[in-house]
């Protein structure tokens, strides 16, 4: 999925599900499936954290790209 949304990026598109949400990530063995974390600076994600990334998302302001989901996932990684 990021592959096709960086090269939407590029166009200045970005796709309006769960997986393109700054907040959500995968790792794991999420990394090839449907599924990611929600992640909450200063908590460690649960299994209650886990969407579906092709969900639809209806606040677009949580939309990112694929670089500003990466640094939020370091930001949340160090905040633990």
């Amino acid at each position: 999925m990021c592959k096709v949304r960086k090269a939407l990026e590029t166009k200045g598109l970005k796709i309006c599900c769960k997986g393109s949400r700054k907040d959500v990530y995968p790792f794991g063995r999420m990394l090839v499936g449907f599924n990611a974390y929600l992640l909450r600076k200063g908590e460690r994600a649960t299994n209650n954290d886990i969407l579906n990334i092709f969900e639809d998302e209806d606040d677009f302001s949580t939309l990112s790209t694929v670089a500003e989901q990466e640094n939020y996932y370091e930001e949340w990684f160090v905040s633990l």
